[in-house]
């Protein structure tokens, strides 16, 4: 019965530990964990919302080191027209990439820092599974990216 109690707890420990956000002093600066329930549950308020307060922020992004917004993932609103170079989880992996409505965010694969055409395009909802983006795992050679205001994005 001992045994039984033992490897009950040493279960619930480990799944604890799965499905544990990140903490904020593990993702880098302006980066704040989020679950992926609450990414979808954002992304689905975006597309219903009536509040200006439910809207997404153009800006905002989600990004995790798992397909479909799995991982560990983080939230943050980001400048348009600047570089922003990945560093530790997301650097060279990244699984999924979304960014809120009003935003075109250029993926930069082929260089440690932005380019001027950039290698992959993303606009909302995001691609949940970078590991497969039109049949091409770019997910693991993801090194930066630059989102602008798209106002024809939809």
């Amino acid at each position: 019965m001992k045994f039984i109690a033992t490897v009950n707890t040493l279960l619930l420990s480990m799944s604890t530990a799965v499905y544990a956000l990140p903490t904020a002093s593990s993702l880098p600066e302006g980066w704040q964990p989020i679950s992926r329930d609450e990414i979808l549950r954002r992304m689905e308020t975006s597309t219903t919302a009536s509040s200006p307060l439910e809207k997404r922020t153009p800006g905002g992004i989600y990004i995790c080191t798992g397909a479909n917004y799995s991982g560990t993932c983080g939230y943050a609103v980001q400048p348009f027209n600047t570089c922003i170079e990945l560093t530790s989880p997301w650097y060279h992996n990244i699984g999924s990439f979304g960014p809120d409505q009003g935003a075109l965010c250029r993926l930069t694969i082929s260089a440690e820092t932005c380019t001027a055409q950039g290698d992959a395009f993303v606009q909302y909802p995001g691609t949940p599974d970078l590991r497969n983006y039109n049949g091409v795992d770019i997910g693991d050679s993801i090194t930066s990216f630059l989102c602008q205001e798209c106002t024809a994005c939809t």
